[in-house]
């Protein structure tokens, strides 16, 4: 049975390009509180013309999700090479928001690229936003690693480090901590709280270091809950250890914590003629 999982706005693993050209969502626009979220990312294109979101993903599907409004104009969608426009709102349609602005199911077993365009060139309707996608992988969940499991490892130990809430664990200094995959595993998902506080991290993969990530936000979110930090779907069968370590920036005072919550491991479906092809 695919595995699904959900990619807020907020998550470090989108990319939005340029990240001047796009803003979060306000008290000040109405329906913010009709968002699944509560919150969204938009761009608009009488400020800034042609900005894009991408991600990227080890899998065999994706959904996007967003507002499908009257300030709704065209968009292209590129799909690893594939390119298709999208018109945008219709007059006389409902408004949806959490309609689905892109879907594509049964991709081969492997890595995608997906880059949404303002395309816009109604001044009417300038308005791209985004609320949440939904990728899919082929792998099956085998377990859930909570923060106060055993098998997280905290470091530094010493009073003021680390601070325990009822959902997550979460640090105000600079930190790292550990979690052991056993043979079978193949994927990780890490979750945790983002604000307005959350601190950019980094991640070390069996020795590897991936680019430091920044969470997308800069408010306190109306709903509280725990987004994606990171997530790997594409390892090799083996042990494998995960480093995740806060990375505040010197200039930044506000941005200096660290919140996470629990881990999803991921792991081969027992039909053994599934194949994958790994990258670790």
């Amino acid at each position: 049975m695919p595995v699904n999982t959900t990619v807020s706005h907020v998550s470090p693993l989108i990319s939005y390009i340029p990240r001047s050209a796009w803003f979060e969502g306000s008290s000040g626009d109405p329906n913010l509180g009709n968002y699944s979220l509560k919150s969204y990312h938009a761009t608009n294109n009488t400020e800034a013309g042609n900005a894009s979101v991408v991600f990227s993903w080890w899998g065999t599907g994706e959904s996007v999700h967003g507002g499908y409004r009257r300030r709704l104009g065209g968009y292209t969608v590129t799909l690893d090479s594939d390119v298709t426009l999208h018109q945008g709102y219709v007059d006389g349609t409902d408004e949806d928001f959490d309609a689905v602005l892109f879907n594509a199911t049964g991709l081969p077993a492997g890595p995608h690229q997906l880059r949404i365009t303002n395309a816009s060139n109604d001044v009417k309707r300038p308005v791209f936003d985004i609320d949440h996608l939904v990728f899919e992988s082929n792998l099956e969940e085998t377990e859930i690693v909570s923060h106060m499991s055993a098998d997280c490892t905290w470091f530094p130990k010493g009073d003021g480090a680390w601070e325990v809430d009822e959902r997550s664990q979460y640090v105000v200094v600079h930190v790292v901590t550990q979690f052991v995959f056993s043979p079978r595993h193949t994927g990780f998902i890490l979750y945790g709280q983002l604000d307005g506080t959350s601190a950019p991290l980094t991640v070390t993969l069996d020795g590897r270091s991936y680019h430091p990530v920044a969470p997308n936000t800069a408010i306190t979110p109306l709903l509280s809950t725990s987004h994606v930090l990171f997530a790997v779907t594409d390892l090799n069968q083996g042990n494998h250890t995960i480093w995740v370590e806060n990375n505040p920036a010197d200039s930044n005072t506000t941005a200096r914590r660290m919140d996470m919550a629990y881990g999803r491991i991921l792991s081969l479906p027992n039909d053994s003629s599934f194949s994958h092809g790994g990258s670790m």
